[in-house]
Parts: C-alpha cells; structure tokens; sequence
C-alpha cells in the first residue's frame, strides 16, 4: 500500500488509517497518523520529476 500523505510503501501489518476527504479515499501510515500529517503527497512530482523550471515569457 502506499501512504497518500508522504508516500511510502507500506505493508498493512504495519497499520494504517482511511481518510475520505471530498469523496477520495486516501491511506494514512502509522508515522503520519502519529505525526498528525493532514498534507497530501504531491504525485505529480514523483511521476513527472520535479518541478520544471521553464524560462520566463517575453512579452
């Protein structure tokens, strides 16, 4: 499983808690239920690489 606040890869055995929010469901950890984290893990980043500077438009 992934945790949806800091996005590691878990296992259940490790506890977790559901959280729905405006109708997603998203998994909690155990280390962002103890550390009360309530910002969710930016995906896009992990999947498109970091944020992309692009050169400022001239106009």
């Amino acid at each position: 499983m992934y945790c949806d606040f800091c996005g590691k890869n878990f296992d259940r055995t490790e506890g977790f808690e559901e959280v729905t929010r405006s109708g997603h469901h998203l998994i909690r950890c155990e280390k962002c239920v103890h550390e009360k984290k309530d910002d969710e893990y930016d995906w896009q980043v992990m999947t498109y690489g970091r944020a992309r500077r692009t050169p400022p438009r001239k106009a």
